[in-house]
């Protein structure tokens, strides 16, 4: 657009539409519709009524005062109808000569021209036009958006274009191209050589779509708040008068507060176009204009209200709710104003009927579960004869919240609820969704924190808190998550922020690895089956197998749905089931505490699964959701797996296979993060015989025979069984393993000796006697910590009580 056809033919037109926006502004601005269809209504709504029967005085008092309120309240909206037409006057007649004075101006407009003037692609871009790619993003990488791109995707294209100036990529423009968008993600896609460039750097052309048109999000706001002339600008402007036409509300305003107020961004509306038009839908109505906003805390039910009260307040809504006043109650206070519950309800009722007088009021009541049913505890009390007695009137809308939880069990029993209330589900929204919303946040972050959000800090926030931050739904924890990132960062006197940054927080947070495995972590993966060996003897096959799953596990290989890793030990007591577990523990989690450990044998009775997930009835949590919800980032070691109750066996069915169960409340508890080890000593005494009969080497389906005997026998179910990662079979221990687990713990004697400044003296003597006398085949290697604790143990504290051991001497004992 060339600067004479701006000035002399794009610009009047818009300055036409400019004085038109004006004409409006003021009829808004000062209310002329709405005081012109009240002009003899009484001020303030205040009006007196006539008593039964006839009483002269009476009625004489009532005629009077009602005739001055409807003198008062048609003066004052008639001096500011009369304001209004006077100021549509004044900007009439100022405009013609000001339009005509425009033509008159060139050169001095000019300056405005260049402010206004879009960033475009080169004037010599025709369509069909043969470019190359080179040319597309040199000219791009120099322009404000390609800048954009290359910060927040931490790139240089001038890096790029210098590796690839002798291949060049030629194609043709499309006809409707007017910005770089559209040919930067052509070459995103089509370019071989740019593509390889982003797959490098871990991107695709979806990331590419996503920032440009981040840019182009973030601009649009940047135009639509400098343009005040913008008619929907104007019109966000509180307008005059608009108060005259409804009640006083003294008594409301004491215990409310006002959720008009701007705020600093309305991200739980991005995806949540769904749920606002109902809220809308069911507020205008005529008649049970009330919503239920049903969500779990933390979806974005309060500022999806927020942004509700602000779309009344700029009137951009249904004309039967524009420029309501939306009001969230305090309930909490009114409470305190009564002793008894009498009291509270007459307060209640006096200012619910306020409130409804007015005319103008939604009302917002948060936990709206808590005082329309009541409990013994004291911690709720029944409202519900006040409430639905407002709800079911027309003059005031209600809008309370509750959790799914609070509504199936105090609200839906309660019919009446149902009559004047509709429900309003809030969902958590998608990743996508997520995303846009990170997108509108993102900048009040960094403009707190005085950081740079690049691109891949922003996916990894949103894909890993959705693995590793459980407790909160999107986009809460994201935000959160980024938020807590951002403030880590500006700590570090750094300004941008990398994915590697989100990474490094959250190992910090779960005390669990996340993101790239450093060489380090590496290291310990490929040689995780010596670091298992140093704490296990013999068991390889377990060995094995544990250490290929947590590889893939860790590596992102495996099903991101299901627990880190799941194995099913058989094998006869005392074989290094429980202590496998613990090493892995140790390995994996960095400590073998991060366990949790329960035993079937608690959970055989018929109030079993109530045990483990909770009893709603009783109000009583589960102990295995307790112990996750406690732990999440941990290995779960279950004994005796096949003493349970053949329902819990199937709430492993579902954990095993989806990585959550839903405790008695109908909250979810995630298992995606746990290890998941059940034991069972079912057939120990078949592989016992089984290798009794065998000669040493033994053949490789020999967990498939245990397997099979488990199956045959209806110990465990098919699918049960096929639903673990492994099953894995540990051998009875030969006199060679015994002696080596001796060794180890008579080892870790040692090690605690060693910080009294004493080393017990170890030989093959004592090795030997340890492993004949600590072994029973019924029991394994178990009974050797006891002989270990009381015949050697004992004598060390005996010898140091009898200051018989000087420091730094060598520790010899019989046994």
């Amino acid at each position: 657009m060339t600067y004479l056809y701006w000035h002399y033919l794009y610009a009047p037109r818009k300055l036409f539409f400019v004085w038109h926006n004006f004409l409006q502004f003021v009829g808004h601005f000062f209310s002329l519709k709405e005081l012109a269809a009240n002009i003899f209504a009484p001020w303030k709504r205040l009006t007196l009524e006539k008593d039964r029967g006839f009483d002269l005085e009476r009625y004489l008092n009532v005629l009077s005062f009602n005739f001055v309120s409807r003198l008062m309240g048609t003066f004052s909206r008639l001096i500011l109808i009369i304001l209004g037409l006077v100021s549509l006057v004044i900007i009439a007649a100022l405009f013609l000569p000001a339009w005509v004075l425009w033509f008159f101006l060139p050169g001095l407009t000019y300056p405005l021209f260049l402010s206004l003037k879009k960033e475009l692609p080169p004037a010599d871009w025709q369509a069909g036009k043969e470019v190359t790619g080179q040319k597309i993003l040199k000219e791009f990488a120099a322009t404000k958006i390609g800048l954009f791109f290359q910060n927040r995707l931490s790139l240089d294209l001038s890096v790029f274009l210098s590796s690839v100036s002798s291949d060049l990529f030629t194609f043709s423009l499309n006809t409707t191209e007017k910005s770089f968008a559209g040919p930067v993600t052509f070459l995103a896609e089509n370019w071989p050589a740019f593509n390889l460039y982003l797959k490098e750097h871990s991107l695709n052309t979806d990331d590419v779509q996503k920032v440009l048109n981040w840019f182009a999000e973030l601009e649009n706001q940047k135009l639509k708040k400098s343009r005040f002339w913008s008619l929907e600008n104007l019109l966000s402007i509180k307008p005059l008068g608009r108060d005259l036409i409804y009640g006083y509300t003294v008594n409301l305003d004491k215990f409310s507060s006002d959720l008009t107020a701007p705020l600093p961004y309305s991200h739980h509306l991005v995806g949540r176009e769904k749920e606002a038009k109902m809220m809308e839908q069911v507020l205008a109505r005529s008649s049970q204009n009330n919503v239920l906003l049903i969500g779990e805390p933390g979806v974005g039910r309060t500022t999806i209200i927020l942004n509700f009260a602000r779309l009344v307040s700029l009137g951009k809504i249904h004309p039967s709710l524009s420029r309501k006043r939306v009001l969230e109650l305090n309930l909490t206070s009114v409470l305190a104003t009564g002793k008894t519950n009498q009291e509270i309800k007459g307060n209640l009722e006096k200012i619910l009927k306020e409130a409804a007088e007015a005319g103008n009021i939604i009302l917002v009541i948060k936990r709206i579960d808590l005082y329309l049913a009541g409990s013994t505890t004291g911690e709720r009390i029944n409202l519900a004869d006040v409430i639905l007695n407002s709800a079911a009137g027309n003059n005031l809308q209600i809008i309370g919240t509750t959790t799914p939880t609070d509504y199936q069990k105090y609200l839906y029993p309660n019919p009446e609820i149902a009559k004047y209330f509709e429900k309003v589900e809030v969902a958590p929204p998608t990743q996508e969704e997520a995303y846009q919303i990170i997108q509108k946040v993102a900048p009040v972050f960094e403009q707190r924190t005085n950081t740079y959000i690049t691109y891949q800090a922003i996916d990894e926030a949103i894909k890993k808190s959705e693995q590793y931050l459980i407790d909160l739904p999107f986009p809460e924890k994201a935000i959160d998550l980024l938020d807590e990132v951002c403030v880590g960062v500006s700590q570090t006197k750094r300004r941008l922020v990398l994915k590697e940054d989100v990474d490094q927080h959250l190992s910090e947070k779960t005390k669990i690895p996340v993101g790239e495995i450093s060489q380090e972590e590496s290291t310990k993966l490929a040689n995780l089956e010596k670091i298992l060996h140093q704490r296990i003897i013999a068991q390889d096959e377990a060995i094995e197998q544990i250490a290929k799953a947590m590889r893939r596990a860790r590596t992102g290989i495996s099903a991101k749905n299901r627990p880190v890793g799941s194995f099913l030990f058989l094998g006869p007591t005392g074989v290094g089931k429980t202590e496998t577990a613990k090493t892995l523990a140790q390995a994996y989690f960095g400590s073998d505490e991060r366990m949790i450990r329960l035993d079937m044998a608690e959970f055989q009775t018929g109030d079993a699964l109530e045990r483990a997930i909770g009893s709603a009835s009783n109000k009583e949590p589960g102990q295995l959701a307790n112990a996750i919800r406690e732990k999440p980032f941990s290995l779960l070691l279950v004994d005796e797996m096949e003493k349970a109750d053949r329902k819990v066996l199937n709430l492993f069915l579902t954990i095993l296979d989806e990585g959550y169960f839903t405790d008695a409340f109908g909250k979810k508890v995630d298992c995606r993060n746990l290890i998941i080890i059940a034991t069972s000593n079912a057939g120990a005494e078949f592989i016992r015989n089984v290798l009794a009969n065998r000669k040493k080497s033994i053949k490789t389906d020999f967990s498939g025979q245990v397997t099979e005997y488990i199956l045959k026998e209806r110990i465990f179910s098919p699918e049960f069984i096929n639903r673990f990662d492994g099953v894995i079979v540990f051998r009875p221990l030969t006199p060679e393993n015994l002696e080596k687990i001796a060794e180890l713990m008579l080892k870790s004697l040692n090690q605690r000796l060693s910080l009294k400044g004493f080393s017990l003296k170890i030989t093959p003597e004592l090795i030997k006697k340890v492993a004949d006398q600590g072994y029973e085949p019924e029991f394994g290697a178990r009974p050797m910590k006891r002989l270990i604790q009381d015949k050697i143990e004992d004598q060390i504290a005996q010898k140091l009580l009898k200051e018989e051991i000087i420091k730094g001497e060598e520790i010899e004992v019989q046994i």
